[in-house]
């Protein structure tokens, strides 16, 4: 673009004022200084041309002059592209129409080796890749780490990297990459950030249609975060459906902090050494987690039907609210079979709109026990599930006002425990302990009146017997009571059988515990028909 005349040589004149700026702006040949196309060094863009070598020209002449390199609209073919070290690239184009088309095997676009408070930014631009390729954006720098200081990738729409293993993005060795308005749609898998990721987040991305994952994050170094604020992950798309199922958000090793976060059909599981998850205001629909997870007393979270396999909780609240949840709890490993482990009571308050909780496997490792009771406080329509092992304390205690929901059960996979306690109220339950499933305890079944207080109905009690050397599932100190005005209470120890029954048509109470001992404590013998098959039976007043 040549100057413009200087019209009457007058200073001030519009002449020299334009000249003034195009000089500004503009180099002697009347190209604009800071900014480059493309197309200046052979780039085509008509979607047959493959264009790798004149992008990869404009990249490096961008680099080296720091200006910014303009992608105009079209479709440019090319195989694999690099950004040079240490100076970066700002590279933009005209929104999605501005298409950059991987058509090679290898990574599309690779960050170069870079130093230190180096600047990158990609925006507004498609990347389009194929089932060959490796990853989209291969943001793993080689030189010193945690490089990439400045970084921001805005509005890029990145898709059709659908090659097994390989991710849309790739992050690794970079720290303080912004990811804002980015569109990941239709990949194998969306985002990976690895060891040495610091500080790194996304802002309003929308993840979708992945066939394994959509979020990786393995940021297992000390100090490593990742920021997920806004956006979605989405299902994906039938299309593009693996029969394995996808991952929302695959969380390993590290911390995630999750703050005021909807997360519906995710997996989260961890490796056996992973971090802490930190869960603050968030709610779960349909989640799976294999995990250590702490939630704060404070904190009001919201888990619906969750499955945790592997895990335990510390410190739930009592404004923690678990709906028709499945959780699987194990307890750390300890090499001292005689080891205490350090472990508060736990306490659920379990509410639903569907039935069925399930609690499996509060138990220590051989001959470990805990410190303290493991208690569930619950209310309305529940069915909770339990699997003990030698050395585990259960208590399960009704707060609705004594008076547990209609339907209400709890079952006992398992009934080797030192000691468990069950009180239950006045209105109709089913409670279950059993060892196989011809071994069970029933209890409310009908909604019968007994003594004139509340609706009881039968309880039926079938333990196991000990094994030889105490080994083999048993259970002793079983305490069970009935939280009535008269404080009826059953003591069960698996020494003889016993049948008890209440008097009158409809009225008992039934124990089979294979070999027990049956005390009764603050029982009026009046209102009970005592039947001993064998062992003995007494009353404490």
């Amino acid at each position: 673009m040549a100057r413009l005349p200087t019209v009457g040589g007058d200073s001030g004149s519009w002449g020299t004022v334009l000249n003034e700026f195009l000089t500004v702006a503009h180099d002697s040949d009347g190209t604009l200084k800071y900014i480059l196309n493309v197309t200046d060094y052979g780039a085509v863009g008509d979607g047959l041309t493959n264009d790798t070598a004149a992008l990869q020209a404009a990249i490096n002449a961008a680099s080296a002059a720091g200006k910014r390199l303009y992608v105009p609209a079209g479709t440019y073919l090319f195989t694999t592209l690099s950004i040079p070290g240490p100076e970066g690239i700002y590279l933009y184009g005209d929104g999605r129409a501005s298409i950059l088309q991987c058509t090679g095997t290898g990574n599309a676009i690779t960050l170069g080796e870079v130093n230190l408070w180096n600047r990158l930014v990609l925006k507004d631009f498609t990347l389009q890749g194929n089932s060959s390729a490796g990853h989209g954006l291969y943001l793993a720098p080689t030189g010193a780490g945690n490089n990439v200081v400045i970084g921001q990738i805005e509005n890029l729409y990145i898709t059709g990297f659908t090659q097994t293993g390989f991710y849309a993005v790739y992050v690794l060795d970079c720290y303080g990459l912004q990811f804002n308005s980015c569109s990941i749609i239709g990949n194998d898998s969306g985002v990976f950030c690895g060891s040495e990721a610091l500080h790194n987040s996304f802002n309003d991305c929308w993840v979708r249609d992945f066939m394994k994952y959509g979020y990786h994050l393995n940021v297992g170094a000390a100090g490593n975060r990742v920021w997920i604020n806004g956006g979605f992950v989405d299902s994906p798309d039938p299309a593009y459906k693996d029969v394995v199922g996808q991952i929302g958000l695959y969380l390993q090793n590290g911390m995630v902090h999750l703050k005021d976060t909807q997360l519906e059909d995710l997996t989260t599981p961890f490796d056996a050494d992973a971090g802490t998850l930190i869960m603050d205001g968030v709610q779960f629909n349909g989640s799976f987690v294999s995990a250590t997870f702490t939630i704060s007393d404070s904190v009001e979270a919201h888990l619906t039907d969750i499955q945790m396999h592997n895990s335990y909780s510390i410190n739930a609240g009592l404004g923690t609210i678990w709906t028709n949840c499945r959780a699987k709890i194990n307890p750390p490993d300890v090499t001292d079979p005689g080891a205490t482990l350090a472990r508060p009571s736990t306490i659920v308050r379990l509410t639903n709109t569907l039935p069925n909780t399930s609690l499996i496997g509060l138990a220590a490792t051989t001959g470990a026990r805990y410190s303290g009771p493991f208690t569930i406080v619950f209310e309305d329509g529940n069915t909770i599930l339990f699997s003990g092992g030698t050395g585990t304390n259960f208590v399960l205690k009704d707060n609705r006002h004594w008076k547990p929901y209609a339907g209400d059960s709890i079952t006992f996979l398992r009934s080797d425990v030192d000691d468990l306690f069950i009180e239950i109220g006045r209105k109709e339950q089913n409670l279950v302990i059993s060892e196989t499933g011809d071994r069970s305890v029933h209890y409310g079944d009908g909604g019968r009146t007994f003594n004139n207080v509340g609706a009881l109905g039968t309880v039926t009690f079938t333990l196991p017997t000990a094994g030889a050397s105490g080994e083999g599932p048993y259970a002793r100190n079983m305490l069970v009571r009935f939280v009535r005005v008269d404080s009826q209470t059953v003591r069960v120890d698996p020494a003889s059988t016993q049948v008890i029954r209440g008097g009158g048509s409809g009225k008992y109470l039934s124990l089979d515990t294979d070999g027990a001992s049956v005390t009764l404590l603050n029982v009026k013998a009046s209102y009970w028909e005592i039947i001993a098959q064998t062992g003995t039976v007494s009353f404490e007043s």
